[in-house]
């Protein structure tokens, strides 16, 4: 990093420096030769502006024109071949699937998990999906430590109650506090019961 801008080098060991006025004459990301065809996912990773492609948009592929390599989405749309800021968009991270609910999904557990898991991610990881589930897991010993250690800042509601080692007779109490004040207590202990269970799921299938 410099005062005006960074310094790189290329794969060659040379060096050279990016200006900050340089820095819109370039995409940053790694150049790879992708298969596409009709019915893959696409997730756009910068914008475009004659197609109206934002970061972060999914495009499904409706058709590719053999004689001129024409991507056609599935909106009308189509890929311009000079737009290269763009990937498969089979799979996110527990980051971007928040907030989105898929009918099958399939939960990851790699080299990144091993490092950087929270139990917040996990437990989105492990709620998106309305009918099967599966989770895949490369480093056992290291995936299981990670969900075993407190997370940072904010509690969870399960978190709470396992620290406080709540009973259900005393987490909803006897007394008739306002309604919405049962509800919330009731969903709260629903979340704890739905956190032992994933993590005796996950035990179990990577037991398997």
């Amino acid at each position: 990093m410099l005062a005006d801008g960074l310094c790189v080098r290329g794969e060659k060991g040379q060096e050279t420096k990016v200006t900050r006025k340089q820095c819109g004459a370039f995409e940053v990301g790694r150049a790879k030769m992708l298969a596409i065809a009709a019915g893959d996912r696409l997730l756009m990773r910068g914008r475009e502006e004659t197609q109206g492609f934002i970061n972060g948009d999914f495009k499904q592929v409706a058709r590719v024109d053999p004689e001129t390599d024409e991507v056609i989405l599935t909106d009308g749309r189509h890929l311009p071949a000079a737009f290269k800021a763009w990937t498969y968009g089979h799979a996110l991270t527990a980051y971007r699937a928040q907030g989105s609910t898929a009918e099958e999904s399939l939960l990851v557990l790699g080299e990144v998990a091993a490092r950087s898991l929270m139990r917040r991610q996990f437990y989105v990881g492990n709620t998106r999906y309305r009918g099967a589930h599966r989770i895949y897991v490369s480093r056992r010993k290291e995936i299981l430590a990670r969900l075993e250690a407190p997370a940072a800042g904010r509690e969870l509601a399960t978190e709470f109650i396992e620290r406080r080692q709540l009973t259900q007779a005393e987490f909803v109490s006897r007394r008739r506090p306002p309604r919405m004040l049962v509800n919330l207590r009731l969903a709260m202990w629903a979340a704890a019961d739905e956190w032992r269970r994933i993590r005796e799921t996950i035990r179990e299938r990577i037991d398997l």
